[in-house]
């Protein structure tokens, strides 16, 4: 990810609370040192990882340091971007934190493998890191979503493949 696409992306992104999806993109099989969680082997493929931004500078600010990189690893997704190129986001704007029921809806999502305890340290979810072999489409994700009446990303950028 160039500097300008950095640029461009956040200036699309509103400082306002909300969750998303991080779509990233691993190219080679590569071992990652995953915080607590230690040495973890990543396939080629697509990770969505499902994060929420409720703070200061919402979505704007979080999705802003996952696009830069670089810095502490604070949370599991810092230890995969530092390895994965980021490949787009689905993101919802709202004071309502959805991320758990998105992480749910992503769990029973055909062709998604739940990668487990990844990024769901601070809840009950079993997992908020998923892989597909191939690019998943934010259509079938909506779709997911409103079958259990959950709220849907209302905005998707992406680079391209």
């Amino acid at each position: 990810m160039t500097v300008a696409d950095v640029g461009r992306v956040g200036a699309a992104l509103e400082a306002a609370p909300g969750s998303y999806v991080l779509v990233l993109r691993c190219t080679t099989p590569t071992s990652i040192v995953v915080g607590r969680r230690g040495h973890l082997d990543f396939a080629p493929g697509w990770y969505l990882y499902v994060g929420s931004a409720l703070g200061p500078g919402g979505v704007r600010a979080r999705l802003g340091r996952h696009l830069r990189g670089g810095g502490r690893c604070r949370w599991h997704v810092d230890y995969l971007r530092a390895r994965m190129a980021v490949a787009g986001a689905w993101v919802a704007y709202s004071a309502t934190n959805a991320e758990h029921d998105w992480a749910v809806a992503l769990g029973g999502h055909p062709g998604l493998r739940m990668i487990d305890g990844v990024g769901a340290s601070d809840c009950r979810c079993a997992s908020h890191l998923f892989h597909a072999c191939r690019r998943p489409r934010l259509a079938r994700f909506a779709a997911a979503l409103a079958a259990r009446g959950a709220p849907p990303p209302r905005f998707e950028w992406r680079l391209r493949d």
